[in-house]
């Protein structure tokens, strides 16, 4: 990769590519002012050209990243705005652009093959066009040679032809459907077939590029050599590197009390027009059972949702309920009953956390239970495990503690990377590693503490442990712990976003004022919610995007906690069938 140690027009939001031969290097981005900088870079760091005919944005809003590709004949292509532009890459000034027959999304992937005769660009169903020149359809497949069924997926071939100057000789907003092509050429060319669909490297660059998880399904649909291109795991692993799973919205609780009517679904909105089906089915899921009952909502983790039903006598006997409002059809998932654990007299429970992980053959989950005494000097934590398939709960792990960190900071257990996390004290961490059954402890960072909420655990990838997440003084601080050492990989500055925000009763003379708690973190630390004043704010960790999204009722006294919905990953394949089987070309 390229390392860039000087200032990148529009680094808001941004893209980075080599030209098609590796010597020249461009970039791409938005500023936070809306204005998108296609720029070309010299070797000493400073630009060297600038493209024109982008359209101001809406200032202050991310609403995506434009994404660019070149090509050997030195064309420049670039989508945004549901078309597709073109650029000489010696000339600055735009050439043409085109709609390619509608269906485009705001911001178009695409990606030149090769040869540069090809280009593939996404849709909004989640499909993809191929763009070609007269050589490139000489390239493209017969299609009457092959089994129809395996292009029932979104997927087009239009010819591109213009006429100005030769760089751009067959760039033209003229859009005609494959099948208006000459059959006598297509059928010449049926040898070619692998110059596109067969070659494996240019189809996993047209995978990676759409970026939702849903194109993965629908390539998997294709045939069965598609199916192992798109669910295989390294390729999900940089899948998902590139494109983290979305929040699609968040539930928002009233933590008082245990009354579902108190639930609010708030979407996380603008949407891409792909995900218009998913919202829909979400939205449109009923939490009526638990109308009037004492349930609450225990967490929301890769598309699932546990809700608990507690008994008003004894808090800890309660009925978990697993819910999946992205696939209905799944169905409603009842855990068993918890083992009962008999206290002491002058004992209670501080903690009680049902934590989920999914494994390659189903779900899993954990019960952390942490008894206290009344003088909170004598602490037990019992951990309970359901593994995938079984019907009752079995001890994992029990140990006592002289101190934990005190019940009223609401220390939130974390299961990241097969160990549990629990606050112990203002500055100790111990985790339980569930494959070693061992028990350690970690410092916090120096001149971290645990906080009146403003400190916050959440997991990080595979390759590191836990991330923690600190506020202060309007900053918020991500370290990562690795190994045995805490890293700072980011800081970022709330003071100016906060006041851009000017949200009623925070500021005196254009200064925040009330405090900023964290109420939520995400996965691999990629959003935040905080709550500031009486609002619910979303900052987005990579865009450095603060919003608010929820502003509360005068009938409400506090926010309450909030769970987010997120895209599911990794995205469920259909099971391979002997049909899927035939069209393995």
């Amino acid at each position: 990769g390229t390392k860039l140690d000087f200032d990148i027009p529009g680094k808001w939001c941004g893209a980075i590519l080599n030209s098609a031969d590796g010597t020249r290097l461009f970039s791409c981005g938005t500023s936070k002012e809306g204005d998108t900088h296609l720029v070309e870079w010299n070797h000493e760091g400073s630009v060297e050209k600038s493209y024109s005919g982008f359209r101001k944005k809406p200032a202050g809003v991310a609403q995506g990243v434009v994404q660019f590709d070149t090509a050997r004949n030195h064309i420049l292509a670039a989508g945004e705005d549901n078309q597709i532009m073109f650029w000489d890459v010696d000339n600055t000034n735009m050439l043409t652009c085109i709609e390619a027959g509608g269906g485009l999304p705001s911001f178009s992937r695409l990606r030149f093959n090769k040869e540069g005769n090809l280009l593939a660009v996404d849709t909004v169903d989640s499909g993809f066009k191929i763009l070609a020149n007269t050589d490139g359809l000489r390239s493209l497949p017969a299609f009457g040679n092959v089994p129809s069924e395996v292009f029932r997926s979104p997927y087009e071939a239009s010819e591109m032809k213009v006429s100005g100057p030769p760089i751009v000789a067959s760039i033209s907003p003229n859009i005609g459907q494959t099948d208006h092509l000459d059959t006598n050429v297509m059928s010449a060319c049926a040898e070619k077939v692998s110059k596109v669909l067969d070659y494996d490297n240019l189809l996993r660059e047209i995978i990676i590029r759409v970026g939702f998880p849903t194109t993965l399904v629908h390539a998997a649909l294709v045939c069965k050599r598609w199916y192992h291109h798109a669910s295989e795991p390294a390729f999900l692993r940089l899948f998902h590197e590139r494109h983290p799973p979305r929040l699609l919205s968040f539930y928002l609780e009233n933590r008082k009390d245990y009354n579902m009517a108190s639930i609010h679904f708030i979407p996380m909105l603008p949407q891409p027009p792909e995900l218009s089906t998913v919202i829909r089915t979400v939205q449109s899921y009923s939490w009526g059972f638990y109308h009037g009952a004492p349930a609450n909502f225990r967490c929301s983790r890769k598309g699932r949702v546990i809700v608990s039903l507690y008994n008003l006598v004894n808090d800890n006997n309660f009925t978990s309920r697993v819910h999946s409002p992205l696939c209905p059809e799944r169905g409603l998932v009842v855990v068993p009953p918890l083992p009962h654990i008999q206290i002491q007299d002058d004992y209670y429970y501080s903690m009680n956390d049902l934590l989920l992980v999914e494994e390659a053959d189903g779900v899993s989950y954990f019960h952390v239970l942490l008894v206290a005494n009344m003088q909170r000097t004598k602490y037990t934590v019992h951990v309970n495990m359901l593994r995938h398939g079984d019907g009752v709960w079995r001890t994992y792990l029990t140990f006592d503690r002289d101190q934990l960190l005190d019940p009223e900071w609401e220390p939130k257990a974390v299961l990241a990377n097969n160990k549990i996390y629990i606050a112990s004290t203002q500055n100790i961490i111990d985790f339980f590693d569930l494959t070693t059954s061992s028990i350690s402890t970690v410092q916090l960072p120096h001149g971290v503490e645990y906080g009146d909420r403003d400190t916050m655990l959440a997991p990080a990838d595979d390759a590191s442990d836990v991330y923690l997440i600190h506020a202060k003084n309007l900053q918020l601080d991500i370290w990562l712990h690795k190994g045995d050492n805490w890293l700072l990989v980011d800081t970022i500055s709330l003071r100016d976003m906060v006041a851009n925000l000017r949200i009623p009763g925070c500021e005196v003379e254009d200064e925040p004022t009330a405090p900023l708690w964290i109420n939520h973190v995400g996965s691999y630390a990629e959003f935040v919610f905080l709550e500031m004043g009486r609002c619910a704010l979303h900052l987005d960790v990579k865009c450095r995007q603060l919003r608010k999204v929820y502003d509360m009722t005068e009938e409400e006294l506090d926010l309450g906690d909030i769970h987010p919905l997120t895209m599911i990953w990794p995205p469920i394949f259909p099971a391979l069938t002997d049909n899927l089987a035939r069209f393995a070309f």
